[in-house]
Order: structure tokens, then sequence, then C-alpha cells
């Protein structure tokens, strides 16, 4: 792709995305969508820390790599004397919320370009963002993940979707309570003991079908199908140790992070990879599944031990 037809691609966007399949006007889904606009709005107008003060939570983290508590960070370090030299944008292209309406989730493409008139892009990628509903209605961001795209391909996005699992959902939610992720734990210990014996098998045992599995250097994999080629040249095993989990009050959706260790076996020697991840589950007519697997890889420096 050009740059030409990059920047073209990146400035129909939001007229494209407008046009799309809105969710319903009054909807918890709507509501976080708006939400999520509006994130990126202000992001563009005044700057990151501006825009990530004002939409995460207090205890709500992002990764680099390793999950980092975003208003403490961003409080530590001075506030810049003049407007970013580049600007951070995004759209959701798909999003989901619990029956609650209390947690969700939005994803979509991402760009990081010169505060230009040239608009020269820079980066570009894909983000996953965990949302949870504050006592006063409004979203604030708990976790926020990214992951890179290859140089060539910009990710394209005619319209949102809303998120469909594949599979059936749950006929009906448990009673409502408040902070007990017992249940995303045990999926995540699952998960984690039979990634231990091959990373195919457990995803396919665990994913709903409609999963997506963002990595960094690649489009985001979507579904069982794609999962099973992704993996077919890439026999590995992985274990995962959790660090928090958080659920809806209906028992439908929930998400957890936590650190990776994942070891890739083939014909050459076996290499390890040390990183996190940031997950969401989703309670279906089967039981609890995998939707989404973000991970970003760690350098040594900063690679959980």
């Amino acid at each position: 792709m050009t740059f030409r037809s990059f920047l073209l691609v990146l400035l129909l966007l939001p007229a494209r995305f407008a046009a799309g399949q809105e969710p319903p006007a009054g909807s918890p889904l709507r509501s976080l969508v708006d939400t999520e606009r509006a994130f990126s709005d202000m992001s563009v107008a005044q700057g990151t820390r501006a825009a990530f003060l004002a939409f995460f939570a207090d205890d709500g983290v992002n990764f680099a790599p390793e999950p980092v508590n975003t208003k403490k960070s961003i409080a530590s370090q001075p506030a810049p004397a003049a407007p970013p030299a580049v600007i951070l944008e995004w759209m959701p292209a798909t999003a989901d919320v619990s029956r609650a309406g209390d947690l969700g989730y939005t994803t979509g493409p991402w760009v990081r370009t010169e505060r230009t008139d040239a608009r020269r892009p820079l980066a570009w990628g894909w983000y996953f963002t965990v949302w949870q509903r504050q006592p006063d209605g409004s979203w604030k961001a708990a976790a926020d993940i990214g992951t890179m795209t290859p140089a060539h391909a910009l990710p394209g996005i005619d319209a949102f979707r809303a998120a469909s699992a594949g599979d059936r959902p749950a006929a009906t939610a448990g009673p409502a309570r408040t902070g007990d992720a017992g249940d995303i734990a045990e999926a995540e210990r699952k998960l984690s003991e039979l990634g231990a014996g091959g990373a195919l098998g457990a995803y396919l045992a665990c994913a709903a079908e409609g999963v997506r599995l963002h990595r960094n250097g690649t489009e985001p994999v979507v579904g069982t199908g794609a999962i099973k080629a992704f993996f077919a040249d890439k026999p590995a095993r992985f274990t995962s140790t959790l660090i928090k989990a958080g659920i809806a009050r209906s028992e439908d959706l929930g998400y957890a992070y936590g650190s990776y260790v994942a070891r890739s076996e083939g014909a050459g020697p076996s290499s390890e990879e040390r990183g996190y991840y940031l997950r969401v589950w989703k309670r279906l007519a089967a039981g609890w599944r995998l939707v989404a697997d973000i991970a970003n890889v760690a350098p040594p420096a900063t690679a959980p031990r």
C-alpha cells in the first residue's frame, strides 16, 4: 500500500464507520462505543496524556509491556510544554457488553501520525480495551493493550459490527455478584493447564467459535479455523500466571490479565518467549469460552520471571 492510498483510507475511516451498523440508541453497547469515540477524539485534540487521564479508571492498567497503573504512570511524568508532535487515534471495529451493562470491551485499528498537515503515518496496529461502568454511569478503561500489524497492511474497516462469539449464549445469567471472579480464575487455570500440552489444543478446547487472537506482527486471527492455520507451522506450548480477573454482575462476561511463558518447538532448537496477556471470557451455552486473547512479548529487561 502506498502512502497516498494509506492516507486516503485513513481519512475515509470515520465517514465509513459512521455509515455502518450502529448499536441501538440508548443501549449499553451504544454508550460504550460512543465513549470509545470520545476517547479517541480527545486524544487527537489534546494528546494522549489528557485523554488517558480522563478515560482510565483509577486502577486501570495499560501494558508497557507489563501492566502498569495508567494514571500513576502518567502523573509521574512531567506534562509536555507543547502539543505532542504525534497524534494517536483509533476507531472501534467491534465491541460487546455484559447483560448487566457493567462490563464490556472494544477493539479496532489505531494509527500514529505526525501532527503536521501531511499527517505521515508512523505506526499502526490494533488496540483492545476492557471497560467497566462506574457508579455515575460513565465508562472507564480497566485494561488496555495494543499490537502492531504489518507495515504494508492497514486494517480495512468498512463499518462497526457487534461482536459475536459464534456460539449460543447461556440461557440465563446467574445472580448478581460483585468482585468474585472465581469462574474466570478457574477458566484461566484450565487454559494454562491445557496450554502446557499444546497451544492449539488448548485454544480449540477453550475458545468460542469467533475467538480473536491478537499478536504483534500479524493481523488479528479471528475464528477457530484461522487459529488452526495460524498454529499449523508454530508448534508451541504455554503456561500463564493470572495477575487480576474481573467479572460482570450478570456473570456472563469476564476478563483476566497476567504473564505467560511460551515455548516453540519444531525442527530447530526450541525457543522460549515471555510476555503479558489480556483475555476476555464469555459464558455461553457450553460454559465459559475464550473470546479474545491478546499477547505482548516482553524484552529481556522487563520479562516476567
